[in-house]
């Protein structure tokens, strides 16, 4: 597992970058990136390397660099550059090779930037198809058939969603989420439906959950969670989903909840 960049203990932004061998249960540093990173996405690509893009170089400034980290050299190498800055998007693998960046600048800039495609192949970015809103902090989820589902926003547009089809290169609106939430998790259950769960909503962390099933277009409520969470993860089960930490009623917390189907 390669674990790259974030704020240090001075709370300046780091380049650093280390390996986790679940193996030999062990941590191993790696050259520093070439550019310091906080709140940037990866996508690993279908060679084996990693793409690392955009994020914040200061606490208040993002870059509109990417750099590849190569595991077989040991080495990170610069790709062109994005259309522009951005922080705090979502990185997607498409079955095609390419990777989808989705959601807008969150910084001080100011500014809106649309979605970008790289092509590991060529070595190359293009600029994707307009969104129908910003998408600041929202989860991006990779479905059973290809597309990609985009969900939430920090502002107004929280209960936008949207689906990107590569086969199309277009975005299509689903419904609106029963919920608005951002820094929420977005989870591609077994039986291909979706759990986006937690987020804050408003200013308040919530306990909420919703299914979206992309066969019928449609988002139901799930069952809420024990306590509202923000700043979680979630990971996917053989039976629905892990959903841990997070912070909530300002407070962090150490706390699991399994959702199953």
């Amino acid at each position: 597992m390669l674990v790259t960049g974030g704020v240090g203990s001075s709370w300046g932004v780091v380049g650093s970058a280390e390996i986790y061998s679940p193996t030999t249960n062990t941590w191993t540093s790696l050259p520093p990136m070439q550019t310091a990173r906080n709140q940037h996405a990866a996508a690993l690509l279908d060679s084996g390397r990693v793409l690392v893009t955009g994020g914040y170089s200061t606490l208040n400034k993002a870059v509109a660099t990417a750099e590849i980290y190569d595991p077989a050299t040991n080495t990170w190498s610069s790709t062109p550059s994005m259309s522009g800055p951005r922080a705090s998007h979502t990185a997607t693998l498409l079955g095609n090779g390419k990777v989808l960046l989705a959601g807008d600048t969150f910084s001080l800039q100011g500014g809106i930037v649309g979605p970008d495609i790289y092509d590991p192949a060529a070595n190359t970015w293009t600029k994707g198809p307009s969104m129908f809103s910003m998408h600041n902090v929202p989860t991006a989820t990779l479905l059973q058939d290809g597309r990609v589902l985009v969900a939430g926003d920090y502002g107004a547009a929280g209960t936008v969603a949207e689906i990107y089809s590569p086969a199309t290169n277009t975005w299509t609106q689903t419904p609106r989420m029963p919920t608005a939430r951002s820094f929420h998790t977005a989870t591609l259950l077994p039986s291909g439906k979706v759990l986006v769960a937690g987020g804050l909503s408003g200013s308040s962390s919530a306990p909420t959950a919703d299914i979206y099933d992309p066969v019928a277009d449609t988002w139901t409520q799930g069952p809420p969670m024990a306590v509202g969470r923000a700043h979680h993860a979630a990971v996917r089960t053989s039976a629905g989903a892990l959903v841990f930490g997070g912070s909530g009623s300002k407070l962090i917390l150490s706390s699991t909840e399994l959702y199953t189907e």
